[in-house]
């Protein structure tokens, strides 16, 4: 299986019933399309006031039974801190939500300002072969699920069929570094991340070409 499936899976469940056009991309909206494609039933989530300042966001998620007459269920609770901006809560947000998707084991992660802020230190080698590689052998190599899910998240808040269209105008005119943050809704590092990096872009467009959404 191609290693951004679940993206292509979310994108296009998300195309299907709001149109990706119509940005920004809703966390509130992708809520219903992670619950239907991960091994949780439920997501909640819920904003706190959290003591450290760097932490963005926790995740739990619990095998529970879900009533006296009904059968045991999964749930995750997402929990936000209230101290950060819209644009890093909502970009937590989805990674958490692809922890959905990816883990297999019920627990607590952790998501803070500090791990974010080093995004571009995920793009190994081996990880850029693997993006672009559309082989079904499955034999990629173990990637932490973090890794994985912070780029999935921005896949899937500022993808590359929309983004595609400013690399000519980004390159002419940084300043549309912020205009582009304000539309997407998502922090000025992950669009710098998004639009910066010719060896990421170029392993996203051969291996999610043929899954274009748009």
């Amino acid at each position: 299986m191609y290693l951004f499936q679940p993206v292509n899976d979310v994108l296009a469940a998300y195309n299907e019933q709001h149109g990706i056009i119509d940005v920004p991309i809703k966390a509130d909206l992708l809520k219903p399309i992670f619950e239907n494609l991960g091994y949780v039933e439920t997501i909640y989530f819920e904003e706190l006031h959290i003591e450290f300042n760097h932490i963005i966001a926790r995740i739990t998620t619990h095998a529970c039974s879900t009533g006296v007459y009904r059968e045991s269920g999964t749930y995750a609770r997402i929990q936000l801190s209230s101290g950060q901006s819209p644009f890093w809560k909502r970009f937590a947000l989805t990674k958490e939500m692809y922890q959905c998707i990816l883990d297999r084991e019920h627990g607590n992660r952790i998501t803070s300002t500090v791990e974010l802020l080093r995004l571009g230190d995920h793009f190994t080698n081996d990880l850029l072969d693997a993006i672009a590689d559309e082989s079904e052998d499955e034999r990629f190599p173990p990637f932490d699920t973090d890794q994985l899910a912070v780029l999935m998240a921005l896949e899937t808040l500022f993808p590359i069929e929309l983004r595609r269209h400013y690399f000519d105008q980004y390159d002419a005119d940084n300043s549309i570094v912020a205009q582009l943050a304000i539309r997407f809704q998502i922090p000025i590092q992950v669009v710098e991340m998004g639009m910066n990096n010719a060896s990421y872009t170029s392993a996203v467009l051969r291996g999610r070409a043929d899954h274009f959404v748009i």
